[in-house]
């Protein structure tokens, strides 16, 4: 697939999924009847069910792309952390199944909204980045509040 037609298509799959995920928040926050910022936070469950979302879509979108899967979960105030391989390294172990340049998916506690980061840090520095408001990505178009 050529680069710009990735572009366009990491873009329209950005736009669907921060749609679905501000419906979703929308009616959380009509359903509570409150201001939306004492609503309880995204459980592991509901932000893994959406890290899954976008790797099945990453899987499914981009040609060569193996199938992926959660090898790990991190917890943060702000938000779930979910790093991820091929599923066929996870069976193997090789390294010549492994991924390279995956960093991994933070999933917003309170919106849901998934983000993705860069890959030559710790995920304590992206997560710190998020918090900070400097966190841009692919799945939003300005830095977060």
């Amino acid at each position: 697939m050529p680069y710009g037609e990735t572009i366009v298509m990491l873009a329209t799959v950005a736009v669907t999924l921060a749609t679905h995920n501000l419906a979703v928040y929308k009616a959380r926050v009509a359903r509570s009847g409150s201001s939306g910022h004492d609503l309880p936070v995204i459980t592991e469950h509901e932000a893994r069910r959406t890290a899954e979302a976008v790797l099945q879509d990453m899987s499914s979108r981009q040609p060569g792309m193996p199938p992926l899967a959660i090898m790990h979960v991190e917890e943060h105030q702000a938000c779930w952390v979910f790093g991820y391989q091929s599923v066929r390294y996870i069976e193997t172990g090789s390294f010549l199944d492994s991924l390279v340049g995956n960093g991994p998916i933070l999933v917003d506690r309170q919106t849901g909204q998934p983000h993705t980061t860069g890959t030559a840090l710790p995920s304590d520095y992206y997560v710190a980045e998020y918090v900070s408001g400097q966190h841009t990505c692919d799945f939003c178009t300005t830095a977060q509040p």
